[in-house]
């Protein structure tokens, strides 16, 4: 007889499902970059809500970024910490690339921002979170 069996078929399905599935873990983006893309997310919602905040209180406000222990908030309150395994610098037009010590970024009530762009980075790559000082827009850049 001719063809193949019921059998026969169905191994050979199962075996292109499994390769299937085993290349599409290992093709997909996994863990780290999630969490990387998370971090950087909120660090610019935390500075979007800070220049908001700024524009209907009238008054101005400063957020420093700690380098060295990865920390960033107000100049007075509590601070939140970028996750472990990545690290945060600043591109700052006037003084280069900073990734030591501390850094104070100032939101004016006119809505402009005194400040440069922020790195969020891991092992495999970095996110810019890009601050107009002009017009105050917050982006993250990937």
């Amino acid at each position: 007889m001719a063809g193949f069996s019921l059998l026969e078929v169905l191994v050979v399905m199962c075996i292109i499902i499994t390769a299937i599935g085993i290349s599409a873990y290992y093709a997909t983006p996994r863990g780290t970059d999630k969490k990387l893309d998370w971090a950087a997310y909120e660090m610019a919602s935390y500075l979007r809500q800070a220049r908001t905040s700024v524009i209907k209180g009238g008054t101005s406000k400063t957020i420093i970024f700690d380098l060295d222990s990865g920390t960033y908030g107000p100049a007075e309150g509590p601070s939140r910490k970028v996750p472990a395994g990545f690290g945060i610098g600043i591109k700052d037009s006037f003084a280069g690339d900073i990734f030591k010590g501390k850094y104070s970024m100032v939101f004016h009530a006119g809505g402009w921002i005194e400040g440069g762009d922020v790195l969020v980075w891991n092992r495999k790559r970095t996110i810019i979170i890009k601050l107009d000082p002009v017009a105050g827009f917050i982006n993250v850049q990937k």
